[in-house]
Formats: C-alpha cells, structure tokens, sequence
C-alpha cells in the first residue's frame, strides 16, 4: 500500500471485540481504530489473538484509543497507560485519547483548598482562644454589673463581693468554677 492509497477504517469499542468486526468486515472496511471509553472493560491480551485471527489479511489494527481525560483522572493515566504498553499486541504502533481539559471551577477550588489549608487549622485555634477570652469577657462583665449593685447595697465595697467569684469558665456557665460555685449558681 503506497502512502497515497486511504483506507476505509472505523471505530469500534473493544469490548465488542471480534464478533462485532466479523459483522462488520464484509462492508468493506480495511482499517480499525480499537477504543475504550473511559476505563479499561476487556482484557487486551485475550481480546487481540481473536482480533487478528478475525480480521487475517482483509483489514489492518491501525490503533488503540482511550478516551477520557487524563488530566483530572488518575485512572484514565492508567487505561491510558496500559493501551500504550499493549498496542503491540495487535500489530498497531499509534495509542488515540483526548489531551484532556481542565475544568477551572474544580481547580481553582482545589488551589484555594491547598492554598488555605493551614487557615482553617489556626482559624480554629483562633476560635478556641477567641470563646475562652469572650467567656471570660462576657461573663465578668455580668458579675461586674451584679457586683457594681450590689456594692452598692454594701457601700461601695466591691472588691469582697469580686473576690467571691471566681474566673468564669470558658463554656459561658454563669458560675465560677470550684469553691464559688454554689454562691454564683444561687446568686444567677
């Protein structure tokens, strides 16, 4: 065949294998391109014996194809990978696939993800840290506001009602922890 001859070629799955070409032959095909769609769905090394034996000297294998997209999937590298370590098994010296596309959103959201990975590690600390000091905050300033009243009721001697109290704990109970328990969970 001289480099100005065409032949007549289609796909067909591989998982159809040899009795779909055997239909197909008598149509005057010359030529076939052997593709999977996404995955690896028949086993080469079974499949290109009963191939070749099915197509003899009427048609040639001028291809494998995978098709998929290597570029997001680390299995389609893999189906990939294997069409190109056994297209020699069917006399064919060109593997076929799609380049592969990205899709923006995904990657982009995967770069922010990488990117803001150890935020959200020292937004939690930060959070932690945050409530404690609130609690703290927050609860002090209720027991200032009762110790302000009542200090006043005691003439203005706010530092024994304060001393009473303890430090609040960090889950905003309304009682000071150990020994001033039972008189702040009476007093709220």
């Amino acid at each position: 065949m001289s480099q100005k001859d065409i032949r007549i070629g289609t796909l067909v799955s591989m998982s159809q294998g040899a009795n779909y070409i055997q239909q197909i032959l008598p149509h005057g095909f010359e030529s076939f391109s052997l593709t999977f769609w996404q995955k690896i769905d028949a086993d080469m090394a079974k499949v290109a014996p009963e191939i070749l034996a099915t197509i003899g000297d009427k048609a040639v294998i001028s291809s494998i194809g995978f098709f998929g997209n290597p570029l997001q999937n680390p299995d389609h590298v893999k189906g990939l990978e294997e069409c190109i370590d056994k297209a020699h098994l069917f006399g064919a010296s060109l593997v076929c696939g799609f380049a592969g596309a990205l899709d923006l959103v995904n990657m982009v959201i995967r770069l922010l993800a990488e990117k803001f990975r150890d935020l959200d590690a020292k937004f939690a600390k930060a959070a932690v840290a945050f409530d404690q000091f609130l609690a703290d905050v927050l609860v002090l300033a209720g027991l200032d506001e009762f110790a302000h009243r009542l200090a006043q009721a005691l003439d203005r001697q706010r530092d024994i009602v304060l001393h009473e109290f303890g430090a609040a704990d960090a889950q905003f109970l309304p009682f000071a922890p150990a020994g001033g328990a039972a008189l702040a969970a009476g007093i709220f």
